[in-house]
């Protein structure tokens, strides 16, 4: 992905947190940053298993790295 697709992505992300923080279903934190860890948490264990990119990898592990990348990121954010 582009520098800019990233950086959308990241702003496109970063409204969830935006809007649920101040509703009480994540604790406050920055918006940005929040977006920006959960992207790390889904890339880096991605680019480890795809070799970066030069190899495929089964839809089935990859619902297992958004599972996983989500469960640690409301572990971190999530309210009690």
């Amino acid at each position: 992905m582009s520098g800019a697709g990233r950086g959308a992505s990241r702003a496109t992300l970063a409204d969830r947190p935006a809007r649920l923080a101040p509703a009480g279903r994540l604790r406050p934190c920055d918006p940005e940053q929040a977006a920006e860890r959960f992207l790390v948490l889904l890339s880096g264990p991605l680019e480890a298993r795809s070799g970066p990119g030069t190899r495929r990898v089964p839809a089935a592990e990859l619902h297992g790295l958004a599972d996983a990348a989500v469960d640690t990121c409301l572990r971190a954010y999530g309210s009690d």
